[in-house]
């Protein structure tokens, strides 16, 4: 008897050892969507899994914010296969985006149970684009502009109200001119090779460059354009999911990091913490002049994760610029006035005083490029 019960020990022993390794194989990635058309369905996977190739008629899947999506492979090759997606996952295609992880589907794969499932991704996540990481920001309520004691404030154009802003991604850095090169096939900083090139800040560009190379970057990644134009003037698409430019609320919003002082180190700030003229200061000790951009990333990142967000560049925003807008805006998400000769642009630079890099400072400037100014991306979520 002693011995039966051994061997039917053994024997569960043994099933659930099988039944673990079933389990982990099936959820073990076989390699990362390449590229998505969202017009065809068509959709390019790389396969890193050598050992197991994808066949033709094969049925794999992408999970997104707890939902299943099934495709099928159509034409699979050594190393990358075309797949179709499944008519019953076609109306979930906005969703899939490059880099995501592919498995193959097995019997039992479903959505997630809805009250495990957030539409929001955690504060703090990261999606990756090529060489861009993007940062989820939180939503939430802020005090815009800047209070009476504020020294170097200016009273007409920093009116201090109550925004709401939604959720939304933040490029965690300043787009570099690497990646610009990359996307556009063209590098018109002034601060390039000569200084060191490709880890720093893209200038030189206009606002309408910025826009158009948010459009470029959402068509790399198979994302629908937020831009178009009509008879030369830009509008936006806010509900697409393709790459954008900040609203001044979304950039005030994130360069706070969730704090309400002037900068997001603090009161005061020096050239150990930013990019600036530290020969004029602010509540601070003279520092130096760095004369040139740094690197992307080089101080000290605010509470959300995101560099840079006082000095080296001014980062160019959505909105036409208008004194008097907030004064009367809307309490949650303003897109700044419809029209106006101007943009805004926020920040400030590495030739700029230190009351310019203030998180409230609202800068008005025409569309022209300079060697001051650069990018930072957002999208909707």
């Amino acid at each position: 008897m002693r011995k039966f019960y051994k061997l039917i020990l053994g024997a569960i022993v043994l099933t659930v050892t099988l039944s673990v390794s079933l389990s982990s194989e099936s959820e073990k990635s076989i390699g990362k969507i390449a590229s998505v058309n969202k017009n065809s369905k068509e959709i390019i996977i790389n396969i890193s899994d050598k050992n197991k190739p994808v066949n033709i008629g094969d049925r794999l899947y992408v999970r997104i914010k707890g939902k299943v999506i099934i495709m099928k492979s159509t034409f699979p090759m050594m190393t990358t296969s075309k797949c179709s997606i499944e008519s019953g996952s076609a109306k979930l295609t906005d969703l899939i985006t490059p880099g995501l992880d592919v498995y193959r589907y097995y019997k039992g794969v479903k959505d997630e149970e809805e009250t495990n499932v957030s539409t929001t991704p955690k504060p703090g996540t990261i999606e990756k684009f090529g060489d861009i990481d993007m940062i989820s920001i939180p939503g939430g309520v802020f005090i815009m502009g800047s209070g009476n004691n504020e020294e170097g404030r200016n009273t007409a154009k920093e009116f201090p109200h109550k925004v709401e802003v939604s959720s939304f991604w933040m490029s965690k850095y300043e787009i570099t001119q690497g990646v610009y090169k990359e996307i556009t096939g063209n590098n018109p900083s002034h601060f390039s090779s000569l200084f060191g090139g490709n880890k720093k800040p893209v200038e030189m560009v206009s606002w309408r460059d910025a826009v158009l190379f948010c459009n470029k970057l959402s068509i790399r990644h198979g994302l629908k354009q937020c831009y178009t134009f009509t008879e030369g003037i830009a509008s936006c698409d806010f509900s697409a999911n393709g790459f954008r430019l900040p609203t001044e609320a979304e950039w005030e919003y994130a360069c706070r990091g969730g704090g309400s002082s002037t900068f997001h180190y603090g009161d005061d700030i020096d050239t150990s913490m930013a990019n600036f003229n530290g020969t004029i200061p602010y509540k601070s000790a003279d520092g130096f002049f760095r004369n040139e951009t740094t690197e992307a990333g080089i101080f000290p990142a605010n509470n959300f994760g995101l560099y840079d967000m006082h000095g080296n560049v001014w980062e160019w925003c959505w909105d036409s610029y208008s004194e008097n807008y907030y004064r009367n805006s809307p309490a949650k998400n303003p897109l700044g006035p419809e029209t106006g000769p101007r943009r805004v642009k926020r920040g400030g630079c590495w030739i700029s005083p230190g009351k310019e890099l203030r998180s409230a400072n609202r800068e008005p400037w025409s569309e022209i490029g300079t060697n001051t100014t650069g990018i930072r991306i957002c999208r909707s979520m």
